[in-house]
């Protein structure tokens, strides 16, 4: 039964791996239009909607107990503001696949956390070179974008992504420790109804809509997030969280910037040269080893 289930939870890090390497092209096709906060808190508060709709009417599921919602409430304001509004603001200034390449460094916010808390996860050689060498292999990349420091916006949107890092990883393992009640399809749409909420509420009074316009791409960009980046992309998300280590789950943002930097190459024309690509060849290498040492510690067990 266990093997099943873990079988299930790589299944949903593959998923999360594809459509949320996705997410950076459609939220830089966004932006361009909508206002980063108002278009995050219609994605996720859309997709909130829609899936808390579900489980009410054919699921028959009531709202989990108050101190449940509010663990629910604080967790999203650290994975769905403070890390993915903020790197929907990072792109307003950064080019999509830069921006990825950046949260190649979540994984080594997790180690950090995860070795500070003391936490029972395995954590051994394996684990250690593998995160090392996808830090590494993002440090080489970035090398190659280091004039656009030069520029104050640039600046302010490496920041953005580095804090919506450090608040990912922190969101993440706080709620490995505390896993919810119910499934985490349903958990992850009342947290983006909340969040979703509260940030469109906060889009209104604090953000400049004068150049706001519902363009067919933006719509569209809109819609493809509400569905694969929020629905499939968090749910999957919440459920490989529940079932695998943080150390493996966090590999999706070494994978991601895969997918990420074809998609910029291809539509938007970001080019790589021969250096990224031996950098991503660095982190793809640190990802085998993370699983790796994640096996030998589970054999050891």
């Amino acid at each position: 039964m266990q093997n099943q289930s873990s079988k299930w939870a790589y299944i949903a890090l593959i998923t999360v791996c594809f459509f949320w390497g996705t997410t950076y092209f459609f939220i830089k096709i966004g932006v361009k239009d909508i206002s980063p906060f108002l278009f995050s808190g219609l994605r996720h508060a859309a997709a909130g909607l829609l899936i808390c709709t579900y489980f009410f009417v054919f699921k028959k599921q009531k709202l989990p107990p108050k101190a449940e919602l509010i663990r629910l409430f604080l967790v999203g304001i650290l994975l769905l503001i403070f890390a993915n509004c903020f790197v929907a603001w990072a792109e307003v200034y950064l080019p999509s696949g830069l921006t990825s390449l950046l949260c190649c460094f979540v994984p080594f916010y997790m180690l950090i956390i995860n070795v500070l808390m003391k936490n029972a996860e395995p954590i051994n050689r394996y684990s250690i070179l593998g995160l090392a060498l996808g830090l590494i292999g993002s440090v080489l990349i970035f090398s190659d974008n280091i004039s656009m420091l030069s520029d104050v916006k640039n600046t302010l949107g490496i920041i953005l992504t580095v804090v919506a890092n450090m608040s990912w990883a922190l969101g993440t393992i706080f709620m490995k420790k505390n896993k919810s009640s119910i499934s985490p399809l349903y958990s992850a749409g009342i947290q983006m109804f909340m969040i979703g909420f509260v940030v469109i509420i906060g889009s209104v009074l604090f953000e400049n809509h004068d150049s706001l316009q519902f363009t067919s791409d933006a719509v569209l960009a809109l819609v493809y997030l509400i569905f694969f980046g929020s629905i499939v992309g968090f749910g999957c998300y919440f459920y490989a969280v529940s079932t695998l280590p943080t150390t493996v789950v966090s590999i999706n943002g070494y994978v991601n910037v895969v997918v990420a930097m074809i998609l910029a190459s291809l539509f938007q024309n970001e080019l790589f040269g021969l250096k990224t690509l031996f950098s991503l060849i660095i982190t793809l290498f640190g990802v085998y080893l993370i699983n790796l040492g994640y096996n030998k510690s589970i054999k050891k067990t």
